[in-house]
């Protein structure tokens, strides 16, 4: 069966070799949704030296070639600065703070009422939001 597989294309440990896809621009925007309710986090923190929060998106993956492809494709629709892949263990990280991450959760929940989301991630990000009054900084 393994070689059945292998013949119609599935390849052994895909997650760690895979590409971004080529998705149209105006789909994208539902195709990050989903990869970041698998395989994103949002995170808020107290600033140590202010009274203010920071905001910070993060996007794991075993591939270093799928995130690379997800920070160029995120520099040429929303204009975010290009990151750097962070490997930490045996996996890959990218990560987006403050207005970055604000601008990016944003763009992944336009048309909301469209697609299915997990309802925790997006209530961080309102979260975020009320605390600053809507300002997103």
């Amino acid at each position: 069966m393994f070689s059945d597989l292998l013949m119609l294309g599935l390849q052994p440990n895909k997650s760690l070799i895979m590409e971004l896809p080529n998705i149209p621009k105006n789909y994208f925007n539902f195709f990050l949704r989903g990869y970041f309710d698998g395989d994103g986090c949002v995170n808020i923190y107290q600033r140590k030296d202010v009274n203010s929060k920071v905001i910070q998106v993060i996007f794991v993956s075993g591939s270093n070639k799928f995130l690379y492809g997800l920070s160029k494709i995120l520099t040429d629709i929303l204009d975010l600065r290009t990151k750097t892949i962070n490997k930490i263990g045996s996996v890959f990280k990218i990560s987006y703070k403050a207005r970055e991450a604000v601008k990016l959760l944003s763009f992944i929940y336009e048309n909301l009422d469209l697609t299915p989301y997990l309802r925790y991630k997006y209530d961080r990000y309102m979260e975020y939001l009320n605390y600053n009054n809507g300002r997103g900084l």
